[in-house]
């Protein structure tokens, strides 16, 4: 197998590292807090946090807006976390028109929380709506339902080593229709949940299996955007490296092959024997990471 290095050209990290965003304090009055009636107490919530697995548990509260094309974004606030009454018909059921992101907020030993680099998510997200044909959400707006939401469920910060506040940001087509065409009607939420490590075993390495069989994306697909269409394509090889007795399944190109392209859940980088880090181009069919 080979693997290029080539650098992008079109950038994420460039474009987000290129807008800076106001104070976090000034961003979260953007989304007023109505307060959820029944929040857990203060002994169901320590529960939780002394029990971290993740995305298991979620916090009493859930930033989310609105938007139509006579009217934009809306109604921008935050809210008790809770079921969402969508139809039968509701687009993204049948058509799979969502897309979604990921980041944490972490805990430092003053008692201040951070997130880590939220622009380049909120640059992620506006790339991925426009690749679904959905509406970009302003940046700005991005990060404040995520400044409004932490600050409102602070105290499910975790203060444990490795443990963070796990933040989904996702869009949805929820306009009630059968008809294959963009939805216009579309919902966006932030929910949060305290987590542990991702795997299992913790901050150790895993096993990895190369995937021969199956493909994540292709030339001229949807590979670049967080969809959970995407990740529906790997679960089955992702299964095929269970069974062999792997943690990860490792996606190889689809045109060639031969390239080494992403994990099931992360960007793939090489240390070759002289400390240097290599990591597959941006071609349009690998999703860009934060980290990367």
């Amino acid at each position: 197998m080979t693997h290029s290095s080539a650098p992008s050209t079109d950038s994420l990290v460039a474009r987000s590292a290129a807008a800076p965003l106001p104070p976090a304090d000034e961003l979260a009055q953007r989304f007023p807090v109505r307060p959820n009636p029944q929040l857990r107490t203060v002994d169901q919530r320590a529960e939780v946090l002394r029990n971290l697995q993740f995305g298991v548990e979620f916090t009493d509260h859930m930033a989310r807006a609105t938007w139509t094309p006579e009217d934009g974004w809306q109604n921008l606030r935050v809210e008790a976390f809770g079921p969402l009454q969508l139809s039968p018909a509701a687009a993204v059921l049948h058509y799979g028109q969502e897309i979604f992101e990921g980041l944490k907020a972490y805990r430092h030993d003053d008692g201040s929380v951070w997130t880590f680099r939220p622009g380049f998510n909120a640059a992620r997200l506006s790339a991925s709506a426009r690749r679904l044909a959905l509406p970009e959400l302003d940046a700005q707006d991005m990060v404040a339902s995520l400044a409004a939401l932490v600050r409102t469920d602070a105290d499910w910060v975790p203060e444990s080593t490795g443990a963070s506040l796990y933040l989904r940001p996702f869009m949805f087509a929820a306009e009630p229709f059968l008809g294959v065409r963009a939805a216009r009607e579309v919902e966006y939420l932030v929910i949060a949940s305290p987590v542990g490590p991702y795997f299992v075993n913790g901050f150790k390495p895993v096993s990895i299996w190369v995937s021969e069989d199956y493909h994540r994306a292709g030339p001229g697909g949807i590979g670049a955007a967080k969809t959970g269409g995407n990740y529906a394509a790997s679960l089955l090889p992702q299964a095929e490296a269970y069974d062999k007795g792997f943690e990860q399944v490792c996606f190889l190109d689809a045109a060639t092959g031969t390239r080494v392209e992403e994990l099931g859940g992360m960007n793939v980088f090489v240390v070759d024997a002289d400390g240097t880090v290599r990591t597959p181009e941006l071609t349009g069919t690998i999703l860009e990471g934060g980290t990367r």
